[in-house]
């Protein structure tokens, strides 16, 4: 017999449930018997089907996977397939929707941002950061009230992080903003 992995393609990215699609062949009058799959060299499991098998990727860390099927037919003579390296991506994405970049902000700040996890996960928690200190829950799923008052004037560095029901975590990009509480006086 013979087994080939058709998708996904070596190297793809993906996440949440992905279908892994195979061909099986066996040389007449044999016939397939068996279809199995192996993650990262585990213990190899019955597929869902002769022709493909149905993989929930969110309990598998974020990173690179090797994918392996195996295919017996009813002589009892097997084969594997070559090994498919996936790089899995589950962690959820965090934009940051305002303060722009470089804005100049003074008294209280309305940051907002979007936190989208990768499906069936949910998102548990969102967290915002201010110079890289010790991160503290936000107000809401999407905004976070911050009194800038309490802030030194001069440059400051905010990101978010979203933790989901899967227990990973997304970051936002860091956005560097500039705090002017000092009254300006001019002669």
């Amino acid at each position: 017999p013979s087994i080939t992995i058709t998708s996904p393609r070596p190297d793809a990215a993906v996440s949440g449930t992905v279908v892994i699609a195979f061909t099986a062949t066996t040389t007449y009058p044999a016939q397939i018997a068996a279809t199995e799959i192996s993650i990262d060299g585990s213990a190899w499991r019955v597929t869902s089907t002769d022709s493909t098998d149905t993989l929930d990727t969110q309990p598998l860390s974020d990173g690179r996977h090797d994918i392996q099927v195996r295919v017996e037919d009813n002589n009892g003579k097997s084969a594997v397939s070559r090994i498919v390296k996936i790089n899995l991506a589950n962690a959820p994405s965090v934009s940051v929707d305002g303060p722009a970049s470089d804005a100049v902000i003074s008294g209280t700040l309305v940051l907002s941002f979007t936190a989208v996890p990768v499906a069936p996960a949910d998102i548990d928690m969102t967290e915002t950061s201010i110079d890289g200190g010790a991160w503290r829950a936000t107000s809401t799923g999407s905004t976070d009230t911050l009194d800038t008052q309490e802030w030194t004037d001069g440059s400051h560095i905010l990101q978010v992080r979203a933790t989901d029901s899967n227990g990973k975590t997304g970051l936002s990009r860091e956005i560097k903003v500039e705090v002017r509480n000092k009254p300006s006086v001019s002669i």
